[in-house]
Parts: C-alpha cells; structure tokens; sequence
C-alpha cells in the first residue's frame, strides 16, 4: 500500500525552466555570474523551483533577502536579513573593513564615516558600499541571493541588485528571485531602475521565465506523484476542474481529501468517497484572503460580488449591482485583471469573471449569509432588467437569493430553466429551489406539483427511488390543483415503482387510479393501458387484453391524440399475437418520433420494447443495439436502470454463443438490481443469467439462480419478468438434463407454458423436448403455434418441428427439412440453434458441421454427443481427432498456457505456474484464440478435450 501522501513528490513540468536557471547558476564555478527572475501567479510552483535550483547548485554562499507584505517600506532591510548569518560568521569584521558607510546598518560594527551633506549622496554610497561587500563575499566563494517574492522587497534593495550587475562580469555572483503576476504594487510600474523587475535588465546574463499552469497531463502526473499510486479517474476530473493547473491548489485539495477521509486507500487502490466541491482546502482560504485584505476596498467589492457569478457577470449588470460610479468600477476590473485574479471576455458584450475557481469560492465562502443573499438579489434583478434572455443566471441567483426576492417572479424564472434542464444534479437542485418557492404561497399549487413530479423523475434517474416515490406522492396529496393528466401520470410512476419493488397490490392500486382519473385523456389513458398490459398476464386473461389492445388502436387513430403511448402499448399486444415485426415497426415509429427526441424515457422505453421484438425475430445484432441505446443517456446512474438494459445485452450475446461473456456480464447486474432494491429487474436478470449458466453446463448453479428468480416473482406471475424467468427454467429442463437428473426431467406441455409456445425462444425448446420424448401430436402442435408467428427465427423453429416429425415417422425427407431449419438459423447467426438443426438432420455432412459449431460454442456435451453420433455412421476415430483444419496446431508454450487456463487457472495463476508476468499469459491467450478461431476459455477447454493428446 502506497504512502498516504509523498511530503514533496518531484517537481511536475518544469524541466525546461529547471535547465535554465541551473544553467545561470553552473557559471558561479567557473567565476560567471547571472541573474534569473521566475514569474507566475501565487501557488504556480515559483519558490519551490528556485529552492529546487538552490539545492542543486553545489558550494556556494545563500543570501536569502527578506521581504515582508507591510506597508512601511525599511530601506535595505532586505539584504539587512540576508547577511544576518554572515555577520555572525568570525571573517565578519574583514569582509566590512574600510567600507565605513556600512555604519548606517551596522553601527555597533563599522565606524562612522565622515558626514555628507547631500542625502540622495550618502544612499548612493551606502548602495555601492553593499555591493563591495557582497564583492569580497564572492571572493571567499561563490554568492547566491535568493529573492522571494520580490514584489514586497524594499526598493533600496532592489537598487542594490542592479547594481550588483557590473560585478558579476568577474566574480561568482548570482541572483535567483520570484515575482507574483497576480499583485499589482510596490513600485512594479514597469522595467525602471528601481522597478521589481527593472534591476534584472541591468544583468548582461539573464533568464526571465514565467510559470504557467499545468496541462492535464502534468497535473495527472503530479497526482500519481503525491499519492504513489495510479489516481482514480474521479479524482482526476475534480482535481482538474478545481485546482485548474495551480501545484499548490492541486496538492492542497488532495491533502484535504485525505484528511477528511474523503480520499483513502481500501488496501487495493485509492478510491474517492465523496466531492469537496462545497469545501475551500484550509490552506487556499487563507491564501486567498491573506492577499484580498491588501487590495483596494473597490477591488474587494467587485472581487465579493464576481465570486457569485459562476458563468460571469456582464459588465452591465455588475455596474447594475453595484453602488460605484464608472470610474472606479473602471478602475477596479483593471487592477483585478491585471492582478490577474478577473478574467475579460469581449464578444457581443464584456463579461467578468473570477479567473479560479478555488478563489471564487473562497471569497464567496467569506461572504456572510445575509450579504450573499443581497447581492444574488442584486444580481439577479439586474439579469432581469438587462438580459431577459439569460434565464440560467436569472434561476441561479433567483435560488441563492432565498427571500430577499420576490417569490412569484423567481418561481416563473426557476420553473422556466427546470423544464428544459438535463443534468440530473441540477434538475435536483432547481426542483427543490422551486419547491420551498412554491411553499411560500398557496397560490402556486400547479407550479408545486410540476417541481415535484419533475424532482422525482430525476430522483428515479439517479436510483432514489425511495425519495421519488416520496416526491410524487407529496404532489398527489395536491389533488384540487392537478389537472388529471398529471395525476394519471404520476399514478402510473407510482405504479411502476411499486412493481419494481414487488408490490403488487399499491402497484394494482394506483394503476386503477390512473385509469380512472385519465378517462378523458388520450395519451395518459394509453400510457395506463400500456402499463396494465405489461403487468397482465397474457395467457391468463385474454379479454382484458383484447379490449385494451382495442383501446389502445382506438386512441392511436384519432388524430387528436398523441400516438405514442399508444403505438408502445401496441407493441406489446403485438407481441403476445405473434406479430413480432409489426411489434417491431411500432416501436420504431415511437424512437422517429419527436415526442422520442424530446423525451429520452420515452425514448428508452421504446427501445426496450423493440429488444422484445428483435429477441422474437432472432435478430441479436438489432437486440444489442437498441440495449446499448437505452443506456445512451449518460443522465440516467440508477443501477437497476442500467441492469435492465444489461439483462438484455446478455440475451444478445447468449443467442450469439457468447456465453461466456452473458454470464461475466450478468453477475454484476445482478448484484447492481439486487442493490437497487429493484425486485422486478431483480428476477429478470437472475433470470438470464440461469439460463446462461445452465447453457455453459453449471446446472447447480442455473438451478440456484432460478430459484431465487422462482422466489421473488411467486406473487407477480404476470410480469414480464416471468418471461425470462420461464424461458431460463425451459432452458434447464431441456439442456440440464445432460446428466439425466429426475428433478429436470420434466413433461414436455410443462417445459413452456402455453402462453409463451409462439414465441421462438421457447418453441424451439418445446420442439426439442417433445422429439426427446417420441411426442408427434406436441411436435405438430408447436408447429403450428410458432408458424403462425411472423419473422425467419419463427419459420425456422417450424420448419424444425416438421422435420422432427418426419425423423419420427422415418420419413426420407426428414434431412432435407431439418437443413432448411439449419439453414435459416444460419443466416440468423444463431450458432447454437444451428448446430442442433444440423445435429438432427442427421447425415454425416451435418454432424460434423454440427460437431465444429459445438466446438467453437466449447459446448462438450454436444460435442461428445455428435462424435458418438460420427462413430455410429461409421466415420473413423483418426478423422474425429484430426483438427477441423490447417494452422490449429499450438506451440509448447501456447500448449502449455492453454492447458492451465482449460483447468480453470486465472490468469495470474497461470502466471505463477509459468514464471512469466500476466502480460505474457493474456498475449499468449490472445494468441490461441485468434489461431484457432475461439471465443472464450469455455471454448479452448472444449477444443482441448477434442484434440490434445496429452492432457
């Protein structure tokens, strides 16, 4: 584990500057002189580089010159400070012999010299008398003046450096000082003698350097330095946004982290367990309000009141907010920007802002409540007065301004940026403003109610269901101010939380209500239906489905109404009718929709509905991708969200082979909807993930998922999660029988229910069940069913289930007919459906096309079952063990490599077996499996079994 924090760390991005003023000081062995001068803003790094220098420059003398931030200027009390060591030093009374004029400072040390009548004569002596002293200085050994923050030194000082030029010509001296560009003062008018940076121009060899900030690459360094270790991605992106390039800020805010317990080390890595963006680090605070108590009281206003304004204040409205006149308003943004500290953007308009936002913060953070409270009023009012159009600044001074504005006008504005506001945090935020807005008066009983449904709409993204479910019924307790759409809209988000926990009757209930209040309205009565027929069971009450199906075709015909929810709830009849790619192509219709592209939840919702359809037409590629596209909105965090498109991404990848990958995926969604709290997604993904788990052959495993699916969706038999659970205890049923298990052997009318036999998934299961059992009549049955389904996955599932029945009749054509399902399989992609057609087909052709897809799928039990069936139409043991083609042969090493991982090594494991890093291992799998054409290590032990002669 990597030390808490490094005490130093090495210095980040400044080598080219290091190299320079390394340089300047390399000449002080060899008798040259040289003069160096680093500028920057406070916290760039400028001090920390020259001590970096200083250390590194060998046997010299450091005179480091004092200066201090006070008003009252003491005349050479700079160098006064340097020397204090050198004069205890026993060569002291030497090195100020016959420089009598040094009795100014030192009385008790020189003797008086004779009087000079002129003033402006006797300093100038005092100057050239210093210089001769730092001279003999430099004679004994090399002389090094560090100037810190020369833009608070004396100025007598300063003059003694520039005159201290001609003297580095032929003697050992140097001067190394720093600069703040942020401060504007103490004589820094411009490059004048005794100016803070008119005295380096006097130096015949001189570096000026200035230091800027770090790029992102520096500061992820300087971040990797600081906690010896690789920093987490989310430390990275505050850092960035907050220190924005400055050393000191960036190693301030990770010391805070770390403190605080915000930033720690679980043994492993560093993980960052909350965002201090509310916080100041102690250390910049001060900074900051150290150097704001010297500037101007005009300068500390204007800087007071900037710091509200996060985007900016135009020029306008701070002279709006403001009680200065033109000129010293004028004269404040120069000093400030010069100062560095404000930035001037001049487009349409001039628009200040505080140039970092770490100060910006701390001198808003220094603001007393009331104060702050004013001023957002000000500013907020000057928004409105000068740039109605800029209703983002209008809401968030309208917020901060609490009670200092009127409540009504700041309602308006709020609501206004709510309703077209996609970020979830901010939608929160301006919901919640909105909320204690509308509180205030009773008159605003509609306006209440749209924050709220709005707050828990964001609430749900972000997977709170709890505080959603609790912001929609507080609006629902508003009745007499709800126009019924609203109220039928938020019965059915209700609803739909409640089924997502389980809950059926509250579930029930609200979706009753919101039936009976939408009565009159077309798009909410249609999202209701929609929702009752997910919720209903299809094979279990036909009628209601059938008059909200008509229902639904009803509102999606008239004109008036807007046919969205009914065209998603079409799609679910559809569905259940067989009419997948009519299903499909409503769906489609909802995401070409503007409504769609309004609303990402409808959008989302219309893709999950035309997964159902690609699923039932075989189309896995099209499945992914509108999975993938659910997941799209970067707004939407909640888990189980994101598990519920997930679960479906493994669909796609079980019906691609890839079941490997399903179950990696699968086990995280899991545990993400279990986390949630979500019980219906829950069931769902446990759902898949037995099915996958029973397809890779881990039946005990398949059997507990199941079980737990079983469990949590006893009382809701109805929901679409049941599906999926019912198609994971089918796939049990049929592939877990591998080992003849009594439990798993089931009747062949109970391994699919009847309400799911026309869709493919499940047919195919049932055709095969019934073949194993010798049963024509369920086999001409299922054929019919999944033929009067539409779509090539349904026809090749019939053309399947004839082809069973003529195999059981020993009808000649049996072959021919099994192909055909092969073949249209195939042009589905569908390898594992594939290779069982051709299995049945029978002909050697087909096993040994059956054997390959088996083998690739690493299914050994099929395998095993095809090379049997080879051996039984007389094929040759040597041909069953010879590679299914050139170039599948493996080096010793590979061989090696394989062999471990097929033994269920890791990586690492196998790493230590080998004495070779994981690298090699990982380079080595990636290898194998390009050369010979697999797709995970569930496929290599597979083709291992099949071919390595030595295991």
């Amino acid at each position: 584990m990597p030390g808490l924090l490094r005490a130093r760390g090495r210095i980040v991005g400044r080598d080219d500057e290091r190299a320079q003023l390394l340089s300047l000081v390399s000449g002080l062995s060899r008798g040259i002189g040289g003069a160096g001068l680093v500028v920057g803003s406070a916290g760039v790094g400028k001090s920390r580089l020259v001590n970096d220098v200083v250390a590194r420059a060998g046997d010299v003398t450091v005179l480091r010159v004092q200066s201090a931030e006070d008003a009252v200027e003491v005349p050479f009390s700079g160098l006064v400070g340097a020397l204090t060591l050198v004069r205890r030093s026993p060569g002291w009374p030497a090195l100020v012999e016959g420089l009598p004029r040094l009795h100014a400072l030192w009385p008790g040390d020189v003797a008086p010299p004779s009087a000079v009548a002129d003033p402006e004569l006797e300093r100038a002596a005092l100057v050239y008398a210093l210089v001769d002293l730092i001279r003999r200085l430099a004679d004994r050994e090399p002389v090094l003046l560090v100037v810190d923050d020369a833009q608070w030194v004396d100025r007598a000082t300063l003059e003694v450096l520039r005159h201290l030029a001609p003297a580095a010509e032929d003697h050992p001296v140097a001067v190394l000082a720093t600069r703040r560009t942020d401060l504007v003062g103490n004589g820094d008018d411009g490059p004048t003698p005794g100016s803070v940076t008119g005295w380096l121009d006097a130096w015949p060899r001189s570096r000026r350097l200035e230091l800027t900030r770090l790029s992102d690459e520096q500061t992820n360094t300087m971040l990797h330095d600081l906690i010896d270790d690789h920093p987490p991605a989310d430390l990275v992106r505050l850092v960035r946004d907050h220190a924005a390039g400055v050393p000191l800020y960036v190693r301030a805010l990770v010391l805070a982290l770390i403190e605080t317990d915000g930033l720690h080390h679980d043994g492993r890595a560093w993980v960052l367990t909350r965002d201090p963006s509310a916080e100041t680090p102690a250390t910049v605070r001060l900074l900051v309000l150290d150097r704001l108590a010297l500037r101007d009281e005009a300068d500390r206003v204007v800087l007071r009141t900037l710091s509200l304004g996060v985007s900016g204040v135009p020029y306008d409205v701070l002279a709006h907010a403001l009680d200065l006149s033109p000129e010293d308003l004028l004269a404040a943004l120069a000093r400030l920007t010069a100062a560095g500290l404000v930035d001037e953007e001049a487009d349409d308009e001039v628009v200040y802002r505080v140039e970092h936002p770490l100060v910006r913060r701390a001198v808003a953070d220094d603001l007393g409540v009331l104060v702050r409270r004013r001023l957002h009023a000000r500013l907020f009012q000057g928004f409105v007065d000068l740039h109605p159009e800029a209703v983002h600044d209008q809401a968030s001074h309208a917020v901060a301004a609490g009670t200092e504005v009127d409540p009504s006008r700041a309602l308006s504005v709020v609501l206004d940026v709510l309703r077209s506001t996609a970020a979830l945090d901010d939608v929160v935020e301006l919901a919640l403003a909105a909320r204690r807005l509308a509180q205030r008066s009773r008159a605003h009983i509609g306006e209440l109610v749209e924050a709220l449904e709005l707050l828990g709409q964001a609430l749900e993204y972000r997977g709170e269901r709890f505080r959603a479910g609790a912001a929609w019924d507080e609006a629902l307790r508003h009745a007499e101010g709800i126009a019924p759409s609203t109220a039928a809209r938020l019965h059915r988000r209700r609803a739909l939380l409640a089924w997502d926990r389980l809950d059926v009757d509250t579930a029930r209930d609200h979706l009753q209500r919101a039936l009976a209040v939408a009565a009159d309205d077309g798009p909410e009565r249609a999202a209701a239906l929609h929702t009752r027929l997910m919720f209903a069971d299809p094979g279990a009450s036909p009628a209601t489905v059938a008059d909200d199906v008509a229902e639904l075709r009803r509102l999606r015909g008239d004109p008036q109404r807007d046919p969205v929810e009914g065209l998603l709830g079409q799609c679910w009849s559809e569905l259940n009718g067989g009419r997948f790619h009519t299903a499909r192509l409503a769906a489609e219709s909802v995401l070409s929709s503007r409504t769609a592209r309004d609303d990402s939840a409808i959008a989302r919702r219309a893709h999950l509905e035309t997964t159902l359809a690609c699923w039932m037409l075989g189309d896995h590629r099209g499945l992914l991708a509108h999975a993938q596209q659910a997941t799209a909105d970067d707004r939407v965090t909640d888990p189980a969200l994101r598990a519920q498109a997930e679960f479906r991404v493994g669909i796609a990848e079980i019906m691609a082979g890839d079941i490997e990958h399903a179950t990696e995926r699968l086990r995280p969604a899991v545990a993400a909807a279990e986390h949630a709290g979500s019980g219906r997604i829950l069931v769902a993904c446990a759902g898949v993930l037995s099915a996958g788990l029973s397809l890779a052959g881990d039946t005990a495993a398949a059997r507990k998922e199941l079980h737990r699916a079983q469990r949590l969706a006893r009382d809701v038999p109805g929901s679409r999660a049941m599906l999926l659970v019912d198609w994971a205890a089918a796939i049990l049923a049929v592939d877990g029988d591998r080992a003849g298990r009594s439990e798993d052997s089931v009747q062949a009318e109970e391994v699919v229910p009847r309400g799911w036999e026309h869709f493919p998934p499940f047919a195919v299961l049932a055709v095969r069940h019934a073949h194993r059992r010798g049963d024509r009549t369920a086999l001409r049955r299922l054929e019919g069913t999944v033929g009067a389904s539409d779509g090539p996955y349904a026809a090749g599932v019939a053309r399947l289930a004839a082809g069973l029945v003529a195999d059981l009749d020993g009808a000649p054509e049996s072959v021919a007919i099994t192909k055909e399902a092969a073949a249209g399989f195939e042009a589905l992609e569908l390898p594992r459906e594939t290779a069982i057609a051709r299995f049945h087909a029978g002909d050697v052709e087909s096993l040994f096309a059956a054997w390959e897809g088996f083998r690739r799928l690493g299914d050994r039990w099929w395998a095993a079952r095809c090379r049997s069936a080879l051996r039984a139409l007389g094929v040759p043991a040597a041909r069953l063990r010879t590679p299914g083609r050139t170039g599948d042969a493996l080096s010793p090493r590979d061989l090696e490599v394989a062999r471990l991982v097929a033994a269920g090594h890791t990586n690492a494991a196998v790493a230590r077996e080998l004495t070779v890093s994981v690298r090699t291992v990982t380079s080595h799998l990636e290898h194998i499996y390009r050369r010979l054409g697999l797709p995970s290590r569930t496929a290599l032990a597979s083709w291992l079994h099949d071919h390595d002669d030595d295991p």
